[in-house]
């Protein structure tokens, strides 16, 4: 995958950003396996990240929603139950103050439904709404989209070796080729 990342960038003239993180040309010719694999997936993942970056922070303005509200929908969109306020900032590492403030917002946008939980009145669980969902769905489809858009750019021996490393990974099964 790494060389499928580099290949791509010195086909395209792309500089991957190194984040300040890089070392000198002398220490990078000693660097272990695991850090330059560790390096090349950073730069993977900045790259990926930042393909659809202005679309998704257009999609959160859209809505007025803030990192935290976006993070607070994504939580509550991967939760099997209905978690509390407080299970949902620990899983943000957030306060709970932040976090009650980010679920009023969204709970006045409509996106959340917030309930007394009735084992314990002082609690409030959370859930979206469908409204909720169908905003987190959308974003999902945004981020989608710009992955597919990167794995567009990559010439054919680069998306094999990128198929082959997610087989590998375990992160695609061999039906899904």
């Amino acid at each position: 995958m790494l060389a499928c990342v580099q290949a791509n960038a010195s086909t395209t003239g792309a500089r991957l950003p190194d984040q300040g993180c890089s070392r000198s040309a002398t220490a990078t010719a000693t660097l272990s396996e695991e850090a330059l694999l560790a390096r090349g997936l950073g730069r993977l993942l900045t790259r990926l990240l930042q393909e659809g970056q202005s679309q998704l922070l257009a999609y959160a303005d859209r809505l007025e929603l803030s990192l935290t509200q976006i993070k607070c929908l994504g939580v509550l969109a991967a939760s099997t139950t209905e978690p509390s306020l407080k299970e949902v900032s620990e899983r943000l590492g957030l306060s709970l103050a932040a976090t009650s403030r980010a679920a009023d917002g969204l709970v006045r946008r409509g996106l959340v439904e917030r309930e007394e939980d009735p084992g314990d009145r002082r609690a409030r669980r959370l859930r979206l709404s469908s409204a909720g969902a169908r905003a987190w769905q959308e974003f999902c489809g945004l981020r989608q989209a710009s992955l597919e858009r990167y794995v567009r750019e990559l010439r054919p021996p680069e998306r094999e070796a990128l198929r082959e490393a997610l087989v590998a990974l375990g992160l695609i099964g061999k039906e899904e080729e």
